[in-house]
């Protein structure tokens, strides 16, 4: 019975995919439309930079306590940045991601409200898409107007965002079904990022994404919304294209006038 309700569920999870990619695609072109028309808006002096990013994606919960990198999955997704100054600036960007773990009795012992009767967790792989804006903290001057050696800085990133994926659920005809869900998100993570040229940049960041939801392993834990302790993290790589550049004024010392 254990074996005809995953062969299922793999079924389930397979048909969502091909729809997942096209909301995937949709939100991705949408979100840097939106951001394109709010700077046309706000013609602000600062620069915006846009671009694609790549990387791997785990999982950490109750199936992965704290090992990084355990089953890593392809992530790839795009950014768009708005920097304010040499300091600070601000990061949309969308993601999509998988996310695979697998369940060992004998290392990770019995879960709570699994038995060896009824059975235990087993392995599980899905996709996600991950929407997030963060601020950036740059922990040295990085791309200063005024001295053109401020090329590289590593930086602290943090925000709110929100996931979506396929639940499970139990259906009315006593099986199991797939249905969209979206959760928020708490993002958090260290990057360090560097100025190639004037108008190419690149990057790379290991994020942690906090979780309000506790079966994206297929595992509610003891079923208690306060004990959620699902996360995933992202190790990426990023490259960005300045547009829009904000103007400088001349600099002009009297000094060395003379």
């Amino acid at each position: 019975m254990a074996v005809e309700k995953n062969i299922y569920v793999h079924k389930l999870n397979n048909s969502k995919n091909r729809g997942f990619k096209q909301r995937f695609v949709s939100v991705v072109l949408m979100s840097f439309v939106v951001l394109f028309f709010l700077k046309s808006n706000i013609l602000a002096q600062d620069r915006f930079e846009i671009g694609p990013l790549g990387g791997v994606s785990y999982y950490m919960g109750d199936l992965n306590p704290g090992v990084p990198f355990i089953k890593p999955r392809p992530a790839l997704g795009g950014l768009i940045r708005y920097t304010f100054n040499d300091r600070i600036a601000v990061k949309g960007s969308v993601l999509y991601a998988g996310l695979s773990g697998s369940y060992d009795s004998e290392k990770d012992g019995i879960l709570p409200t699994y038995d060896r009767v009824n059975g235990t967790p087993g392995d599980f792989s899905r996709n996600i898409i991950s929407l997030a804006l963060t601020g950036e903290v740059n922990l040295f001057s990085y791309d200063h107007k005024y001295i053109p050696t401020t090329v590289f800085t590593p930086y602290i990133t943090a925000g709110f965002g929100g996931m979506g994926y396929n639940r499970l659920v139990n259906s009315p005809s006593g099986g199991v079904d797939s249905k969209p869900y979206f959760s928020l998100s708490l993002p958090l993570g260290i990057g360090v990022k560097y100025k190639f040229s004037k108008w190419l940049r690149g990057g790379a960041e290991w994020s942690f994404v906090k979780l309000f939801v506790d079966d994206v392993d297929n595992y509610d834990g003891l079923g208690d919304a306060f004990h959620n302790n699902d996360w995933f993290s992202v190790f990426k790589i990023y490259i960005t294209f300045g547009f829009l550049r904000r103007k400088t004024e001349c600099f002009w010392d009297a000094r060395t006038s003379n």
